[in-house]
């Protein structure tokens, strides 16, 4: 089985969309020059309108290539069994 990369797209594209549409906040990892210290720590970061705009706009980019790559790949069945034999004609 061999799942073609429109729907690995467009399989990411819903769940950053679900996930933007849900979020209140974003938290963010601080780390140093040196790598994760004691000092580490995350940040969070509250979802304006703006970002979540942005968010919004980014997934459905995502989604919107995942449907054109299944588009022009013609698979539209993400479990079909890809066959690699060559027939003589």
């Amino acid at each position: 089985m061999d799942i073609k990369t429109g729907w690995i797209f467009l399989v990411v594209g819903l769940i950053g969309l679900v996930a933007v549409l849900r979020a209140k906040t974003f938290s963010v990892t601080t780390e140093s020059a040196h790598g994760k210290t004691a000092t580490s720590e995350k940040k969070q970061i509250v979802v304006t309108p703006m970002r979540r705009l942005i968010g919004v706009v980014l997934s459905l980019a995502v989604l919107g290539y995942g449907v054109a790559r299944i588009q022009m790949d013609h698979a539209w069945n993400p479990l079909e069994k890809t066959s690699t034999t060559v027939t003589p004609q």
